[in-house]
């Protein structure tokens, strides 16, 4: 397998993107104290303290030797509420960033219910139906074999790291990690 060091590298494309839903919204003002009290240090944002600003955005990492997982919470300062946040991992971080992650949402499940929304797998189902012809170019509009709630149903997942190690799909990002036993921890933007 080809590694390549990257330096000063934010992540973007290399990653591997979760969308975390909360059964309850949580209010802006907790969300500093739910991320720290399961190992996360904040390293930008307002905090959801600024209610002159149209969006408040907090981001939180976990650095260790197993790799960088991040954390995005952007709130609207209409609702004050957080429903919905997105957590990801580096796929050149070793491929215990994987157990990272998935250890810091069963911590999260167990303050608050949270439901787990695999976006790289909606995304490669995406594209899987639509190299059938099932859907209209640049993802347009689904035939009628598939509708977007029945694709969405799939990619709701459980908060289980051997199901997920499992269950690839052959979703490159995840193949490809999952390959990956030295890794690179990159350094995030």
């Amino acid at each position: 397998m080809l590694l390549v060091k990257l330096n000063n590298l934010q992540m973007g494309l290399e990653t591997y993107l979760f969308k975390v839903e909360f059964d309850t919204p949580i209010q802006g003002g907790r969300v500093v104290e739910l991320f720290e009290s399961i190992g996360m240090n904040q390293v930008f944002g307002n905090a959801f303290e600024d209610e002159t600003l149209l969006d408040n955005s907090c981001y939180f990492e976990q650095r260790t030797n197993r790799g960088l997982t991040e954390v995005e919470c952007i709130i609207s300062t209409e609702k004050s509420l957080l429903d919905n946040f997105s957590m990801r991992f580096s796929i050149i971080s070793p491929k215990i960033v994987i157990e990272q992650t998935f250890e810091l949402m069963k911590k999260l499940n167990d303050i608050t219910p949270i439901v787990l929304f695999d976006t790289e797998l909606y995304n490669h189902l995406h594209c899987e139906i639509s190299k059938k012809g099932d859907v209209y170019q640049w993802l347009k509009g689904l035939m009628s074999n598939y509708t977007k709630t029945a694709i969405e149903r799939k990619c709701y997942i459980p908060i289980d790291l051997d199901a997920f190690k499992q269950t690839s799909y052959g979703i490159a990002n995840l193949e490809l990690i999952l390959s990956n036993c030295e890794g690179e921890v990159i350094e995030s933007g």
